[in-house]
């Protein structure tokens, strides 16, 4: 996700710098969006089926039954479902963006990036300890807030020195 949101930033950012990107940066972050994009969707899959094996205390590998039961019944699967619609949206716009060829991240595109981010944020929140105290609670807000921040300053400690440094 970290990787994910700061990609999408630098798509962003990049093709406006003054000093004009070089195109081998763009290029590279429109691959990594769309990377980190499909391994963001298969891993809100892989927390699905390992969460339904905790809820249901069985192994992993016998879980797959109990899929249905927690998106059906658990706080847990309404959030799961929101989270995956949030991946899945940030996805078909890297696919989309990268049809683009490297203009990057543009206008209503990259508001519905950022809005898609701020509610895959929001489902984590909802998902762990800061929910117990309610949807709309301070400490979910702060969460919230803190997971957003976190994940521009993780990405760009991650993404930084893999895409754009070597290619300066």
């Amino acid at each position: 996700f970290a990787w994910l949101v700061v990609a999408v930033l630098c798509g962003r950012w990049m093709p406006r710098a003054q000093w004009n990107a070089p195109l081998d940066i763009t290029r590279g972050l429109s691959r990594s969006i769309v990377s980190a994009a499909v391994v963001l969707v298969a891993v809100q899959v892989a927390l699905l089926w390992l969460e339904a094996a905790v809820m249901a205390d069985m192994p992993i590998r016998d879980a797959t039954p109990a899929i249905a039961a927690v998106l059906r019944t658990t706080h847990f699967g309404a959030m799961w479902k929101f989270g995956l619609a949030a991946s899945a949206i940030v996805l078909v716009l890297a696919f989309v963006v990268k049809d683009f060829g490297d203009k990057g991240f543009r206008g209503a595109v990259f508001a519905i990036a950022l809005a898609a981010f701020a509610a895959f944020a929001y489902t984590l929140s909802l998902m762990g300890h800061p929910a117990d105290h309610g949807a709309l609670s301070v400490a979910d807000g702060l969460d919230w807030v803190h997971l957003i921040f976190i994940s521009v300053r993780a990405g760009t400690v991650l993404c930084e020195p893999v895409l754009v440094v070597p290619r300066l």
